[in-house]
């Protein structure tokens, strides 16, 4: 390696500089996305809990529609239901013998919670899968090797890339997905790293994957530099 100019080594001083500030700005982010997670199971959690009281039969509960935005990363806990009253709960879920008999009910996030959301977003905002799965390709490019070259063969499938065989379905959480481990990069965990992206279907196509990820030999492997992470 030659050596390094005054110069130069002030820019990647610069560099490093600007680097550390972004990842301070990632982890508060990420920060905010966490507690964002947690107010939502929280809040998912709650609406089944209502239900399932002792005196409610299986059909009563089989009968209880939680509200589509439920499912959102932000929603406004439901905004579309008729009333506060089933605020959280589908309307056509929530009749007969399974209405709530308690009063009109409160809401259980307040209103500076990170969980409201707008009307756009209770609709066509990210889904929580979706934030799983970018999260996946941000945990997979940590941990995938530092070198273009080299893949990591401890990794193991998330999401199903297009090139694996047998029952899986591309695009999907493999079962042999682990919360929290080390996963394989291929064309779907690119593509979940970009929310979908579906504006452009090549977008996040990878070439040279013709075979399933993780071997070492040629054309089977996302050549990616990562961070080489555990």
């Amino acid at each position: 390696m030659s050596n390094t100019k005054i110069e130069t080594a002030q820019v990647i001083l610069t560099d490093c500089d600007d680097a550390i500030e972004e990842v301070k700005a990632a982890m508060r982010r990420l920060t905010t996305v966490r507690l964002q997670l947690e107010a939502q199971k929280a809040y998912v959690a709650s609406l089944v809990a209502e239900k399932l009281d002792a005196t409610a039969s299986s059909v009563q509960i089989q009968s209880v529609l939680i509200h589509d935005s439920a499912v959102k990363y932000r929603h406004n806990q439901g905004s579309n239901a008729t009333s506060k009253r089933y605020r959280g709960f589908h309307s056509a879920g929530v009749g007969a013998d399974t209405t709530i008999s308690s009063g009109t009910r409160g809401e259980i996030m307040p209103t500076t919670s990170t969980l409201r959301g707008s009307a756009t977003e209770e609709t066509g905002g990210m889904n929580v899968s979706e934030v799983k799965g970018f999260l996946i390709g941000l945990n997979s490019l940590l941990t995938n090797a530092n070198s273009a070259t080299t893949h990591n063969t401890a990794a193991k499938e998330a999401i199903v890339g297009n090139a694996t065989t047998g029952d899986n379905t591309a695009g999907t959480f493999s079962q042999n997905y682990v919360p929290g481990g080390i996963h394989r990069l291929n064309d779907k965990v690119l593509k979940a790293l970009l929310l979908g992206a579906t504006s452009n279907a090549n977008t996040a196509s990878i070439p040279d994957q013709s075979a399933a990820w993780g071997a070492t030999t040629a054309n089977t492997g996302i050549e990616i530099k990562g961070f080489g992470l555990a």
